[in-house]
């Protein structure tokens, strides 16, 4: 592996050569990456309902399998590179609905791998005819580890023959399990919907120092949707649909704006959105686009870093891809209002 990486004081992962670097600057860079441990950032926010709110656990009125997959900086000679799988469905019978969630994150070729497994339960709550609220409780389990045998040092590196020599770092791998806990609350009032998150509610450490321990820090998320029907109304064939969308983030010193709308007229939809931090310096355009054939749906959206990418990285901020597959369509009796959210 060639390339590092870093979190900058807005939490952005920035990667480069570690051949340029003198070894105490690498030692306190991946200081600085635990220290601010930046939760992982999804282009298609209804493309992975659960990871950012998991109140959404049932919300569509049938169960629903999600996967998506994220590709962080493709031109750059490491991967990036984050999986996401949920399921969730709807439970009358305890009055709500249930999910899973897994979560794999791999930064630098297997360099550094998060894993979690997330397990959530949903109260549906129906307060007037048209108003609904949802509460979701999260609990997971996860894993951090570091492979330090795919690290380069600076005094590896020989100028004539390349990485032949032994370091003289004393840097080791290590490998972290610990609970994780989130809530999340949800308002649906007919065709307006949103909700605020807390991930991380008990800050949990996440380093193998329990002396100087790392604790990763909570992250509130806000969101907001609205459909409008351009054409033809709810639950009909031929319907064209605008949802604008705003999502608001925030973990340690790090803040994101995302907003944008999506046009759906089935079976294809189309979205563009902007994202950015409160100080225009890391902006980023995204374009998507999603078919639905028979219950299931495809969505692609590629990030496109418009300022603030930062010295020598390449345009090209991410490609993101995520399958739905819906079951069981027939709604039951006693099930809340489903929430219709576009597929990208």
């Amino acid at each position: 592996m060639r390339i590092s990486w870093k979190t900058d004081s807005k939490g952005t992962r920035i990667g480069f050569s570690i051949r340029t670097l003198p070894n105490l600057l690498f030692i306190l860079l991946v200081v600085s990456f635990q220290g601010l441990g930046q939760d992982v950032i999804f282009s298609q926010f209804h493309g992975n309902l659960i990871y950012h709110n998991p109140a959404f656990a049932g919300s569509a009125g049938y169960n629903r399998l999600s996967i998506n997959y994220r590709n962080h900086w493709p031109e750059l000679n490491s991967d990036f590179v984050t999986y996401s799988a949920s399921y969730d469905q709807p439970i009358e019978l305890l009055h709500g609905g249930i999910g899973v969630h897994l979560f794999n994150d791999n930064l630098g070729d297997g360099t550094l791998r998060i894993f979690s497994a997330a397990f959530i339960y949903t109260y549906h709550l129906q307060v007037t005819r048209e108003f609904f609220v949802f509460a979701g409780f999260q609990a997971s389990v996860n894993q951090n580890r570091l492979a330090s045998d795919n690290l380069v040092f600076e005094d590896m590196i020989d100028p004539f023959r390349g990485v032949v020599v032994q370091t003289g770092e004393n840097i080791r791998g290590y490998q972290k399990i610990y609970p994780d806990f989130a809530v999340g609350f949800l308002g649906i009032y007919k065709e307006l919907y949103g909700g605020i998150t807390i991930h991380h509610l008990a800050k949990p450490g996440i380093s193998e120092n329990p002396v100087d321990e790392c604790r990763l820090s909570r992250k509130y998320s806000v969101h907001l949707a609205n459909n409008f029907y351009l054409k033809g109304t709810p639950n009909r064939a031929g319907a064209i649909i605008l949802t604008p969308t705003l999502l608001f983030q925030q973990q340690h010193h790090y803040q994101n704006l995302n907003y944008g709308f999506v046009l759906a007229r089935e079976p294809v939809s189309l979205g563009v959105w902007l994202r950015h931090d409160f100080a225009f310096s890391n902006n980023s355009a995204i374009f998507g686009a999603s078919v639905n054939y028979h219950n299931i749906s495809v969505s692609y959206t590629y990030d496109m870093a418009i300022k603030g990418a930062g010295p020598g990285l390449p345009g090209t901020a991410a490609h993101e891809i995520t399958c739905i597959a819906g079951f069981n369509l027939v709604k039951k009796r006693g099930l809340v209002k489903a929430i219709k959210v576009p597929k990208i």
